[in-house]
């Protein structure tokens, strides 16, 4: 009865669970790898080698331990082949099975998480996308929360005023260095609600100690579900025009 039960478990769990030998030679697998390696039936999974399971074949077999005697857990992020010759990326846990003072076999699940990293990857480009989209904006961009923080300062501050964005981030507009009072005030007028967009022209001193004359305008910053998040500010020198 337990036999059937443990049967029933192991066929019915939707992580990929497996037996292998300390080469990485599948023993037995249950309906859930299959398929998350792409192959029709169990028998096709099992008659692979342990190299055709590796995406690199030039180096040690994927679930294979060759070079270890230790039945300790293990739990690391691995790279499969599917039968399509894509990529199946895993999160491997596994433990090795002693008998007589060494490892016959290894067991372990694994955890599919290829759609997770391309999510991930995908999130990571848009983020360096939207960076690099507001870096090369000829205006200095700021973002600053509720709080009234830095939350971004654009590399344009070092053309605009000779500082480095760190001169900024983190601080609160309100008692930030070089900061007028009037930005503050468009900042507070866009954060409060009052306006969605306004703008004022206000003095800034440039690191070499000149005055530069800037122009700021500043919407609402919202957050995915619409709701205010923080203010953004493009600021732009107008000094020559004025």
């Amino acid at each position: 009865e337990k036999e059937q039960r443990f049967t029933q478990l192991f066929e019915s769990l939707q992580e990929g669970v497996y037996i292998s030998s300390p080469e990485g030679k599948l023993l037995e697998v249950n309906p859930a790898l299959v398929t998350i390696l792409g192959y029709d039936s169990k028998e096709d999974l099992l008659n692979l080698s342990p190299e055709q399971l590796s995406v690199d074949a030039a180096v040690e077999p994927v679930l294979g331990r060759t070079g270890s005697q230790s039945g300790r857990t293990r739990t690391r992020e691995v790279r499969l082949r599917r039968k399509d010759a894509g990529v199946a990326v895993c999160v491997d846990t596994s433990s090795g099975v002693m008998e007589e003072g060494r490892v016959v076999r290894y067991q372990g699940t694994l955890v599919d998480v290829t759609e997770k990293r391309a999510l991930e990857h995908k999130l990571r480009r848009q983020v360096e996308f939207r960076r690099h989209l507001l870096e090369s904006f000829p205006d200095l961009i700021l973002v600053l929360d509720l709080k009234g923080q830095y939350t971004f300062v654009s590399a344009r501050i070092g053309e605009l005023l000779g500082y480095g964005p760190e001169h900024l981030m983190g601080k609160n507009v309100e008692d930030a260095e070089n900061t007028s009072a009037e930005l503050a005030a468009l900042y507070r007028t866009v954060a409060t609600g009052q306006s969605s967009l306004t703008s004022c022209e206000y003095g800034s001193r440039h690191r070499d100690g000149s005055w530069r004359t800037m122009l700021g305008m500043a919407s609402p910053l919202l957050d995915a579900e619409g709701k205010p998040a923080g203010v953004i500010i493009s600021v732009r020198d107008v000094t020559t025009e004025k």
